[in-house]
């Protein structure tokens, strides 16, 4: 990768064939170790979410390898959250798995001083599915929309910022 992302987050629907272990193979192909990888689970990962060999375990494995876990808590994917240089991301799997999400949500935004707060499930707030308007880009302040989905962000942390 030219540009060095501190924190790639992908908004589920991973690859639309169910195969966890291709999917984290072709990420690991192109995305160095050093890169936090976050995601969310989306409507089209649900079957081969959970177990062993799930897209949920292999993703909390390549966390792992990036040194990452300990910024995370909560049930990563479904309903975690994850506080990384001075960015609080909240991972939300509603209308997937688990229940109690808005709950969650307003704890989790209430109990954090971050100056950052970003959750995921619908584009503005990053989300899957994202509704309309859709966030295509943003550079500085300027921020441009279309109509194609946002299903994933790469955040460049300054490097003062410890993680």
């Amino acid at each position: 990768m030219a540009h060095q992302p501190t924190v790639i987050v992908h908004a589920g629907d991973f690859d639309y064939i169910d195969s966890p272990s291709t999917f984290l193979r072709n990420i690991d192909a192109v995305v160095p170790e050093s890169i936090i990888y976050l995601a969310t689970i989306g409507n089209h990962d649900e079957d081969a979410w959970d177990g062993s060999s799930g897209y949920q375990a292999l993703l909390l494995d390549r966390l792992a390898r990036s040194n990452a876990t300990q910024y995370c808590d909560g049930d990563f994917g479904v309903s975690g959250a994850c506080y990384i240089g001075g960015m609080y991301f909240v991972l939300s799997g509603v209308g997937t798995q688990g229940v109690g999400h808005v709950d969650y949500l307003q704890d989790a935004f209430s109990a954090v001083p971050a100056v950052w707060k970003v959750t995921l499930r619908f584009a503005v707030y990053l989300m899957h599915p994202p509704p309309l308007p859709l966030i295509r880009s943003v550079s500085g302040t300027r921020t441009s929309t279309s109509t194609r989905p946002v299903t994933s962000l790469m955040v460049r942390l300054p490097t003062s910022n410890k993680i």
